[in-house]
């Protein structure tokens, strides 16, 4: 999404125009306008998005894996007044037996996330763990904990960008709803631990820069 092909028949370049299209017909335009702003923001070049820290979250490779699996999501929840510290909210994501175009009943209501503590998916139970007070401190992740960014600088070392953080935690979510959350399969972490145990450890969740 950063980089938009030159040649508009590209498959790529079609399907960036109609992502933010189709946000459009769920949120206001200015809502959009604020995330697309975010990832393109120099007017000069409006089609070529920029990489920093302030899009960009330090996950460990287990944490990872499950977030490109969609299988958890972060809701921002509060930013200091300096910008040196950001809380955001942890949260398992229901997996889904349906696929992501299968029919789904428009009344059928979504599987609520409140207290999960793992995400199941085909009978297998993916959790995280962290060390709060102590090293030997290890707890399970589960929905509701939150976790805070820090940083010492917020001009050289910025914090996650709050916009980028609220449209991926709405992504996240429509993710699992829709049935698509891993797919496809991506092999990101060729490490066959990750792959042969339930337990995916995060040390620490520690989301600073």
């Amino acid at each position: 999404m950063l980089n938009k092909p030159a040649n508009p028949s590209h498959a790529n370049h079609r399907a960036q125009t109609s992502f933010w299209r189709l946000l459009n017909v769920f949120w206001t335009e200015d809502h959009v306008a604020e995330w697309r702003n975010k990832i393109f923001p120099d007017p000069d070049n409006p089609d070529t998005g920029i990489e920093a820290c302030f899009n960009l979250i330090s996950l460990s490779p287990s944490a990872h894996w499950h977030w490109n699996k969609g299988r958890f999501a972060l809701k921002p929840l509060e930013i200091s007044d300096d910008e040196k510290k950001l809380t955001v909210q942890f949260f398992w994501q229901p997996q889904y037996s349906h696929g992501s175009k299968d029919p789904v009943d428009i009344l059928e209501e979504p599987l609520s996330s409140k207290d999960l503590r793992f995400a199941t998916k085909e009978g297998i139970e993916y959790y995280l763990t962290c060390r709060k007070d102590s090293l030997r401190d290890i707890q399970i992740v589960q929905s509701g904990d939150t976790f805070t960014l820090t940083t010492d600088d917020p001009d050289i070392r910025p914090l996650p960008s709050w916009e980028l953080l609220d449209m991926q935690w709405v992504l996240q979510r429509l993710t699992a709803m829709s049935g698509a959350a891993g797919t496809p399969d991506l092999d990101l972490y060729d490490d066959d631990d990750m792959n042969s145990d339930s337990m995916l450890h995060c040390n620490g969740i520690n989301y600073a820069y």
